[in-house]
């Protein structure tokens, strides 16, 4: 019709309709941060041998046991705590959309008094309650009746506090991804964290975490669902581990009906062969070249020492790598794979020089002064409870 009216000079221009860009490019979903560097900080946040602010570390597991947003945690009134059975207290976090009445909603979180965490956790805020009102004469009036004053005791603890805390939390301590590059996180990676637990464990149902997370439909809830590249391959390697099992295992399944297919012999042998494999400890094999596991990575730090019954295992893959490289070499094969396969064959060797110069005394040496060096606390904590 365009083409037509154009023909006949009806419209101006060109009859040609560009249609490249009629859909909106997709682009990739917000993930959850690695979980192993949410463990390292979980570590230094809940250690109480580390000095850190009482605001910051309530504030921070606050954030990690439920899905609310940080401006609504911030927002929690001094009288947050209701007692709705024996033994049982209840949190009260108000919402950041307000109704059609312009009143904030409040969503209840019941927790058990005899809980480890949850008893903890009770005891911060109870101790912020008394800290705050004894401030409540140098805050502003709009200030004022809120839970999180600043530790300066003048102000409120904003979103961009926390989010600085923790960024320096992360330097301070290298907390490091799983492909062991130095990460940060921020409150808003928290959020995301808490919905993927909560799909994770199956516990808490996704229209339950729809409501706490105040969100409008399930669909926005699983939108927060999407667990970090690394966890969510490691999970499916979990899921598909009995599909590729190799046939040396120790012992025979008692139900060999429902026990997990195993490689066949055959198979395990010929990729095994492929200059492309990569051979992994424990009779493992990987043929996805452009990725780096951690044992990789771990083998180039100073603390990490390779168990010994891998000597063997590593001999005898130095010499499976020789016989690549040197059959790719006698048939001028490619330079990039017989470039991989000598940086393997260094990484084994790096592994066995460490267990040939193993030190059997971790409690000093080297190895130690550096502990104390780059983890002052963790190691004077481990001076006081004898480990």
């Amino acid at each position: 019709m365009v083409e037509l009216c154009s023909a006949y000079g009806l419209i101006a221009g060109t009859g040609i309709v560009d249609c490249s860009h009629r859909w909106k490019e997709k682009r990739q979903p917000k993930r959850a941060p690695d979980a192993c560097a949410i463990e390292q900080i979980d570590s230094y946040i809940f250690d109480p041998q580390i000095d850190i602010p009482l605001q910051y570390r309530t504030i921070y597991m606050l954030l990690r046991l439920i899905s609310n947003r940080i401006n609504e945690v911030l927002f929690m009134p001094i009288d947050c705590i209701t007692y709705p059975d024996v033994g049982i207290y209840s949190i009260a976090i108000p919402t950041q959309k307000e109704t059609p009445y312009h009143v904030p909603e409040f969503h209840q979180y019941p927790k058990k008094l005899s809980g480890q965490e949850e008893g903890y956790l009770y005891s911060c805020i109870r101790e912020l309650q008394e800290y705050a009102r004894n401030q409540q004469t140098n805050l502003k009036s709009h200030h004022q009746d809120f839970l999180f004053v600043s530790p300066t005791g003048r102000s409120l603890v904003t979103t961009q506090d926390v989010n600085t805390f923790l960024k320096d939390v992360c330097e301070k301590y290298r907390i490091k991804d799983a492909s062991g590059v130095q990460t940060s996180i921020t409150s808003h990676d928290l959020r995301h964290t808490a919905v993927v637990e909560r799909f994770k464990y199956g516990i808490i149902s996704p229209f339950q975490t729809m409501r706490e997370s105040n969100h409008s439909s399930i669909a926005q809830t699983c939108g927060y669902g999407y667990a970090s590249v690394h966890d969510e391959s490691k999970k499916l390697t979990e899921i598909s581990k009995g599909m590729l099992e190799d046939q040396y295992a120790v012992s025979e399944p008692t139900d060999k009906k429902n026990a997990p297919r195993a490689m066949a012999r055959k198979k395990y042998l010929a990729l095994r062969e492929n200059p492309d494999t990569r051979l992994l400890l424990d009779d493992s094999i990987c043929i996805n070249k452009p990725c780096v596991p951690m044992f990789e990575v771990c083998s180039t730090c100073d603390f990490f020492q390779p168990d010994p019954k891998w000597r063997e295992p590593l001999e005898e893959y130095i010499a499976i790598y020789d016989k690549r490289v040197q059959e790719l070499e006698t048939i001028g094969g490619n330079p990039n794979t017989i470039e991989f396969l000598i940086h393997q064959r260094t990484i084994y060797e790096q592994l066995l020089e460490k267990i040939e110069n193993q030190k059997t005394n971790f409690t000093g040496g080297y190895l130690y002064e550096q502990q104390r060096q780059l983890f002052p606390d963790r190691t004077k904590l481990r001076e006081v409870s004898g480990q």
